[in-house]
């Protein structure tokens, strides 16, 4: 009888040890996500700060059009908001690319915020390979077994 009992007790130790260190595990690649998303955030800020220069030069030089005006109205929508929602920034993107491909103006301070954009995109697309691998381990890794069970349990489903 005292066999089975310290049996017991050393299977409930086992599984808790084990659930510690799933939910340890699956914090991490929680917030190397998190720390990733941070960072891409961070960067498509530092991006919507160079418009305004883009902008004011293509003007200096060029009529104002329903582009720039269309860009104008999307950068200010995320200073309103004051929120980031990743759709909203791939189409600010895509519009703001578009904006710069149309137009080929020769002058130095828009070809030098043009640089800067295009630049700033290219580290955008390398962090959103890096977003995007470790939001895919993460739900990877929530959902296999064993971890799906702790995943439940403390409450890393969202």
């Amino acid at each position: 009888m005292e066999n089975i009992f310290l049996i017991l007790i050393a299977i409930v130790a086992i599984l808790f040890v084990w659930l510690i260190w799933a939910r340890q595990r699956l914090t991490h690649h929680l917030r190397s996500f998190q720390r990733r998303e941070r960072l891409l955030r961070r960067d498509f800020g530092k991006r919507r700060d160079m418009v305004p220069y883009l902008l004011e030069s293509f003007r200096s030089k060029h009529e104002i059009t329903p582009q720039w005006v269309d860009l104008l109205e999307r950068r200010k929508a995320f200073h309103v908001s004051g929120t980031i929602a990743m759709n909203k920034e791939l189409e600010f993107e895509n519009i703001l690319l578009a904006f710069i491909q149309s137009y080929d103006i020769p002058d130095v301070n828009y070809l030098e915020a043009e640089k800067n954009i295009t630049e700033m995109t290219d580290i955008i697309q390398a962090s959103k390979v890096e977003w995007q691998q470790e939001y895919d381990a993460f739900t990877r890794l929530r959902n296999r077994f064993p971890y799906s069970v702790a995943s439940v349990m403390f409450g890393l489903r969202k």
